[in-house]
């Protein structure tokens, strides 16, 4: 093993490549061997004033939630008028969010994948007894790609879970090529998709109504239910008018979670004023 070269859990790995995903340069890297070390190693390089940022994680293009589905199956070349096998070197559409799959051997209704939203799905593909070793790629509707979804020898039954990306909408979604004959099964077990937005859920609460003595600041709270994040407040007229002359009022959120309204009360004699605080969450929060 080189001075460049490292071990973890029994794999080989080039510090300059943990170097590029970590930020730092290679003359930076030191040589680790266990994941003790490698966070000792990472500690020192922060104590020199090394910068340890991570690279951009995610999509600047899409952001996509993940939605677990009951598994369903979608396609199986078994099934008398699916098409049968797969045929060596071509390639072969299948639908994913249809609200029936018999023409390709799967469930018949819908799989839980909504029409035309899904930008990938996870799916468990198996090959079912091909001519041969070879492997299954799966793909959208464009060109397919130089990798595998599935590795194969002859009459093996196997199966891998990978996500693949989808073309949705009516008709055919995704490809699946085979390098050798084969029958291929096919179940839905999640898909990936834009959020849906959400409306919040709120409720308003009050506080007692409260005395405030002439020429006197007071504060009157009003506070949020646990779990529920003020988002607004003011005061009610509780004593039974809109107009309040020389009764000055000034609110802003408050700790712990709530509106508070300061009251200046130049009337001459004691009054009444109540706070409300309007009090949001995300659903199921």
């Amino acid at each position: 093993m080189t001075s460049n070269d490292t071990r973890a859990f029994g794999t080989r790995i080039t510090l300059a490549c943990c170097a590029a995903l970590l930020g730092v340069s290679s003359a930076s890297a030191q040589t680790v061997q266990t994941s003790a070390e490698k966070v000792q190693a990472l500690k020192a390089s922060s104590a020199r004033g090394i910068a340890l940022e991570p690279l951009a994680l995610g999509s600047f293009s899409s952001d996509t939630v993940y939605t677990p589905v009951t598994p369903c199956r979608i396609v199986d070349t078994r099934v008398a008028g699916s098409g049968g096998p797969l045929t060596a070197n071509t390639t072969r559409t299948f639908d994913v969010d249809g609200t029936t799959f018999t023409s390709q051997g799967g469930f018949n209704g819908s799989c839980g994948v909504p029409l035309g939203q899904a930008a990938a799905v996870a799916m468990t593909i198996t090959s079912v007894s091909p001519a041969g070793p070879g492997v299954f790629v799966a793909w959208g509707l464009g060109t397919k790609p130089n990798a595998s979804a599935l590795n194969f020898t002859a009459n093996q039954i196997i199966a891998n879970t990978t996500i693949v990306p989808v073309v949705p909408g009516a008709g055919a979604d995704f490809s699946i090529a085979s390098t050798v004959n084969s029958n291929v099964v096919i179940d839905v077990v999640g898909y990936f998709a834009a959020p849906v937005a959400t409306a919040l859920d709120c409720t308003s609460v009050a506080s007692a109504v409260t005395p405030v003595p002439y020429n006197a600041y007071t504060s009157v709270d009003a506070i949020c239910p646990a779990g529920y994040t003020v988002t607004g407040g003011g005061t009610f007229p509780t004593e039974g008018t809109l107009g309040r002359p020389n009764i000055w009022t000034d609110g802003s959120p408050t700790a712990p979670n709530g509106w508070r309204t300061w009251v200046d009360n130049q009337t001459g004699s004691s009054r009444t004023v109540q706070t409300y605080a309007r009090c949001c969450r995300v659903p199921g929060r």
